[in-house]
């Protein structure tokens, strides 16, 4: 008893850590944004970015650590709610946007509740930062996924993103969807060459998302139309 009792005090040290750090490192990037200084507050995101890959490689590399997966899900729900937060400034939000969607879509092949998270913090800068700027960012996510080993689960986020992405772009639809269709099907094709890393659900999820872009597209041709 007293080793699961310590066991459960040790997972509950470690979840605090992740949390404190994630915080600091966050109210550290917003102050340095708000203050104009770049060149930290570029340093800073990437050092947050390090420290998601660090909890990302070790709830994947091992699926039955739990206390891993409990801090991995931890930092998600920490960078989910300080997204959400209305007193942020739109400066820190732009900043961490260039980033954080590689950094949390990485966390999408630990499980559903993770996936699910990604999503949802992807959602937070969709509704924070304009569609054509998240078009590109979304875009230049899939194409990291070359260097992902799961590349099928890594992609989904972003392949959510963009059918919601479609559909807010005010002007311009042709231009917005004529560069973005190329680089949607390229991933997709590799990640189909590629289906020997990946199971038939996480193929079937990517295809649904891919699904979901196209309705988009046709949604917006239908709206040019009338």
């Amino acid at each position: 008893m007293s080793s699961m009792s310590g066991g459960s005090e040790t997972v509950s040290f470690q979840a605090s850590e992740t949390q404190n750090t994630i915080q600091r490192i966050l109210q550290s990037c917003s102050k340095l944004v708000e203050a104009g200084d770049i060149h930290e507050s570029d340093s800073t995101i990437s050092e947050l970015v390090k420290f998601l890959d660090s909890l990302s490689d070790a709830a994947l590399s091992d699926p039955n650590n739990e206390p891993a997966q409990n801090d991995a899900f931890d930092a998600l729900n920490e960078i989910h709610q300080y997204i959400c937060s209305p007193s942020l400034a739109q400066e820190a939000v732009d900043a961490l946007s260039f980033e954080l969607p590689k950094a949390v879509s990485k966390f999408a092949g630990i499980s559903n509740r993770f996936l699910d998270k990604a999503i949802s913090i992807i959602d937070q800068f969709l509704e924070k930062c304009g569609p054509r700027d998240m078009l590109s960012i979304l875009c230049n996510t899939l194409g990291y996924s070359s260097n992902m080993t799961k590349a099928a689960s890594y992609i989904l986020p972003p392949l959510s993103g963009l059918s919601k992405v479609f559909t807010s772009i005010k002007r311009r639809h042709f231009e917005q969807v004529q560069v973005a269709v190329p680089i949607i099907l390229n991933v997709l094709k590799a990640v189909a060459l590629d289906s020997d890393d990946a199971d038939d659900a996480e193929l079937e999820s990517v295809f649904h998302r891919a699904v979901g872009i196209a309705n988009s597209i046709y949604e917006v041709c239908n709206k040019l139309v009338c």
